[in-house]
């Protein structure tokens, strides 16, 4: 019914995501030009694999994740800004495999364009007294299924 405060979109972001971070691209996957030089197709879309070195764990990375993965195109809620060498506030799912992945529909951003968000992270991480706002659950507005 409402529209979210800034701080009510950060911390919802954070409850919905499994993992959230932030993180310098080290390398991608190029696109190519056919579906069979693909790296991996997934629901039939091809996806870019997207390594990564972590900077900072907000939430739920593991050792184990070096990379995530997201959809080649923005009509399959691709994420198409990330480059070698930025870096990034990532809010992710875990697909099926236990791989991260995120897209256009979530809350990840160059971090350059996201330090107050960033800030905000950091204090509700480091000051267990910050509850987070009540948030109306009905009022999600649109929404990209990710994998």
């Amino acid at each position: 019914m409402f529209p979210l405060t800034f701080e009510e979109g950060v911390l919802r972001g954070l409850e919905g995501s499994d993992a959230v971070f932030l993180a310098r691209v080290t390398s991608m996957l190029v696109p190519v030009t056919s579906m069979e030089e693909m790296e991996e197709v997934r629901l039939g879309f091809p996806v870019r694999r997207v390594s990564f070195e972590l900077l900072e764990n907000f939430k739920g990375v593991e050792p184990s994740d070096k990379y995530l993965v997201t959809p080649l195109s923005s009509a399959a809620c691709g994420y198409s800004a990330f480059e070698v060498g930025s870096e990034f506030l990532v809010y992710a799912s875990r697909n099926s495999e236990g791989e991260l992945g995120t897209g256009i529909c979530g809350r990840t951003a160059p971090s350059a364009g996201a330090t107050d968000e960033i800030q905000l992270l950091r204090e509700y991480i480091v000051n267990s007294e910050v509850e987070p706002p009540y948030t109306d659950l009905q009022n999600d507005g649109p929404s990209c299924e990710q994998n």
